[in-house]
């Protein structure tokens, strides 16, 4: 029991327990810090009502757990002062001797943060492709040769879907090895000199074989 106390406080994770009225009489400090509701306000009150601000019926993710855990499944928490956090929830249940739930154990982080970036990231990318789109060059974006993105010249002049294009290898889309040029080009500038070019040969969905002049630079994403 003092074990199981020691890791309650001392996980870095927010943890709660419910009974079988799902009432909260287990709440650690991490659930203070990312809901605002100090253990004193909360206890014996309805999970649901406190995370959630619905009833039990409404909580339709914890109801499902009766043998398997839930593990880190996306939901939202309304905080204290009104503000909605996301959060990655896991779920457990005790049993007493005649099988029938004792006790709910939730924990949860808060991965707000990591969920605002991801639309930012997308709308940043949403925007650098209306973009591209309108350049009158092909531009293809790729990582370790594979396909991440083709611009709508690349697909007109090469004549294939973009879908065909995606989580391709580029190797598949020329006549011969074109990774030794590109390597050229990015050291080139890394070193600091005039932005090279070189001629490679693109095989259209056809078969028909085009000759274009290949300029590459780095993209460097955080961390």
């Amino acid at each position: 029991m003092e074990y199981a106390e020691l890791l309650f406080r001392t996980v870095p994770s927010a943890v709660l327990s419910v009974d079988k009225y799902r009432k909260i009489f287990r709440w650690n400090k991490i659930a203070e810090e990312i809901t605002g509701y100090t253990a004193a306000e909360i206890m014996e009150k309805e999970c649901s009502m406190v995370l959630h601000g619905v009833g039990e019926a409404g909580c339709a993710m914890c109801l499902k757990v009766i043998d398997s855990p839930l593990i880190n499944e996306k939901c939202e928490v309304i905080t204290k002062d009104g503000q909605i956090r996301h959060v990655l929830k896991s779920v457990a249940v005790l049993k007493d001797e005649l099988g029938k739930i004792s006790e709910r154990m939730e924990c949860f982080e808060d991965i707000t943060g990591m969920i605002d970036m991801e639309a930012e990231l997308r709308e940043s990318k949403e925007g650098y492709a209306a973009i591209v789109n309108n350049a009158p060059q092909i531009v293809v974006i790729h990582r370790k040769g594979i396909v991440e993105f083709v611009n709508d010249v690349g697909i007109e002049v090469l004549g294939y879907k973009e879908d065909e294009f995606i989580d391709r290898h580029m190797k598949g889309f020329t006549t011969k090895d074109l990774f030794g040029c590109v390597n050229a080009i990015l050291i080139e500038q890394i070193r600091g000199d005039a932005c090279l070019s070189c001629e490679i040969e693109l095989i259209k969905k056809s078969g028909e074989i085009i000759n274009v002049l290949l300029k590459g630079t780095e993209i460097t994403y955080e961390r």
